[in-house]
């Protein structure tokens, strides 16, 4: 049997208060005006992670996996398809395509969970030659001390991204969302994204086409922010450039330390979304 992940719980309960709203029923458990969770319930799951920690030789951050990209390029490519019989009156299927744009996007931008989750739509623009440009509202240590927050993935580059990207603002007018509202919420969604929010959507994306860890592993949020440093290293990213465009300071140590698998290999699919971040090759004299 598997263990639980701490973060799998608070995930289930964002899930449930989320099932509960957009049925227009009360919430089972409250949060507060920041969208966080009673201390007594996050208590329980603390305690509950030590003991599973205490009882296995393994477990918790020692087990860390990072997504390899061949799973996001499935999504990737499953939600553009679907969005092309997509039935936009049925709120289930809306908001699993949601779940896959979410997915798919922080994935491509080495996203945290609470940049996500912070995203309004007005923090993101695309015009009609390709050009994407989108804020973070909301970094941590250092890097929250850059002179920008500003990113731009220019013509040419994710352009299947991107594509599915218009395909889910296109279904954010088609259900009258507000153009200037959180960009993942759907209309009938009350309660406020947090953290837990946007990992319960990536994480309902990979049990839903059989994708798992195998043993007792378990792909974790912490995956999703893993898996673009190890692949694009795997490609010959510039480490500074890994650090930039994972929101983390130039030079820090967190990613090499924490998030980098120098063993991924080079893949199509991490070239799909990083190999634009690839300096260009030597010129012959």
């Amino acid at each position: 049997m598997k263990r639980i992940p701490t973060h799998y719980v608070l995930a289930v309960f964002c899930a449930i208060n989320w099932f509960h709203s957009s049925i227009d029923l009360p919430v089972p458990v409250q949060v507060n005006a920041r969208g966080h969770y009673p201390k007594e319930l996050k208590d329980a799951i603390d305690g509950m992670s030590k003991l599973q920690n205490a009882a296995a030789p393994v477990g918790g951050k020692r087990d860390r996996l990072y997504l390899p990209a061949v799973y996001i390029s499935r999504i990737l490519d499953d939600a553009l398809n679907s969005f092309i019989s997509l039935d936009f009156t049925d709120r289930e299927k809306c908001a699993r395509f949601r779940n896959d744009v979410v997915s798919v996007f922080n994935y491509a931008d080495f996203c945290r969970s609470d940049s996500g989750a912070a995203m309004r739509e007005q923090d993101v623009g695309l015009d009609s030659e390709g050009m994407l440009v989108f804020r973070v509202r909301k970094a941590k240590g250092k890097a929250a001390k850059r002179a920008h927050l500003t990113f731009q993935w220019p013509p040419g580059v994710l352009t299947d991204v991107k594509l599915l990207f218009r395909q889910y603002i296109s279904l954010r007018r088609q259900l009258g969302a507000p153009d200037r509202g959180q960009l993942w919420r759907l209309p009938w969604e009350r309660n406020k994204f947090g953290p837990g929010t946007i990992a319960a959507f990536k994480s309902e994306t990979l049990p839903r086409r059989d994708i798992e860890a195998p043993g007792d592993f378990v792909y974790q949020p912490h995956s999703w922010r893993s898996g673009p440093a190890s692949e694009a290293t795997a490609l010959g990213v510039p480490y500074d450039t890994v650090c930039y465009c994972g929101g983390w300071a130039i030079g820090s140590n967190t990613p090499r330390d924490s998030y980098i698998d120098y063993s991924c290999p080079p893949s199509p699919a991490g070239a799909r979304f990083f190999g634009h971040l690839r300096p260009p090759p030597p010129q012959s004299p």
